[in-house]
């Protein structure tokens, strides 16, 4: 699974691709990219007999006819990567925040009789700027017995994602095999500079126009209310009045009160009448069923 973005869904629960490593797999759901090269020999171990990878894991800026997968001319059970032309052969990688070694094999795509060289860059490319982080020359030579030679590099990434590979420029073409990453604990020494080399691989950006973007919430003003409280002429700040309940109503001195305290009264005999009848008839009830025994 390579070359994937999941962006603004709804993740009811936590999301896994369980035992897949994908490369180039962006989201923002928490599933990364794997963080060692896949399939960075070219080959297929355990998979059915004359199977192999090939150029499963690897993504490509440029033409993808410029990147080819190949057997080794030098040996026939070895299969390889054929980089050539302006392209940029690469792989998306997640590294938590680590010191990390980059390792690879390479050599000239001469045909014909040993003895030619190429030139190619290997680059990382920050994948959220775009910003070329690192950028390194190799040079690749076609020996007397076509053997490949060894590219090796150590730096200290933050976490994030990364885009990691080979470059060529026309003309160029090499055989490329056996990438490798090896991730250790972060070295201050070795940190790699955000700001890069200065350029940047806009290509490689992620397109968010096409993404669903939030609506703008509406934010509801409500009035603000104040209110002062004055005391009356005739009164002095901090003084107790008492309260008249009476006050405004139309009891005319009192009435209103007696006949609450009538009616209170009258509730009162209802219920304390209601009570002992129960407890009479509690009484006979028990009589009874003592003479029946």
């Amino acid at each position: 699974m390579r070359d994937v973005r999941i962006y603004n869904n709804k993740y009811p629960s936590g999301c896994s691709l369980l035992s897949i490593k994908p490369t180039n797999l962006i989201s923002d759901c928490r599933i990364f990219s794997a963080s060692d090269f896949q399939n960075g020999d070219f080959e297929r171990r355990n998979g059915q007999k004359g199977w192999v990878s090939g150029l499963s894991n690897w993504s490509c800026l440029g033409e993808r006819d410029n990147i080819k997968f190949e057997v080794d001319p030098a040996d026939e059970q070895n299969h390889c990567a054929l980089v050539s032309g302006n392209t940029f052969m690469y792989q998306g990688l997640y590294f938590k925040k680590s010191t990390v070694t980059f390792s690879f094999s390479i050599k000239a795509a001469e045909t014909g009789a040993p003895g030619g060289s190429a030139n190619a860059v290997f680059e990382i490319i920050d994948a959220d700027s775009g910003i070329v982080l690192v950028s390194e020359n190799v040079s690749a030579e076609n020996g007397p017995d076509q053997a490949f030679g060894e590219f090796s590099w150590k730096g200290a990434f933050d976490k994030g994602n990364y885009f990691i590979g080979l470059r060529t420029e026309e003309g160029q073409k090499v055989f490329v095999d056996d990438f490798k990453a090896s991730t250790g604990t972060y070295n201050d020494g070795l940190a790699v500079a955000s700001e890069g080399t200065g350029k940047t691989v806009d290509a490689l950006l992620t397109d968010t126009s096409v993404l669903p973007r939030m609506k703008s919430r509406n934010v509801i003003e409500y009035p603000e209310f104040s209110a002062e409280t004055t005391p009356a002429e005739d009164r002095t700040p901090g003084e107790v009045v008492p309260i008249d309940v009476n006050e405004g109503g139309d009891n005319n001195g009192g009435e209103a009160d007696n006949n609450k305290r009538k009616m209170s009264a009258g509730a009162i005999a209802a219920i304390a009448g209601g009570a002992a009848l129960l407890v009479a008839g509690a009484a006979a009830l028990i009589l009874t069923r003592r003479k029946r025994r």
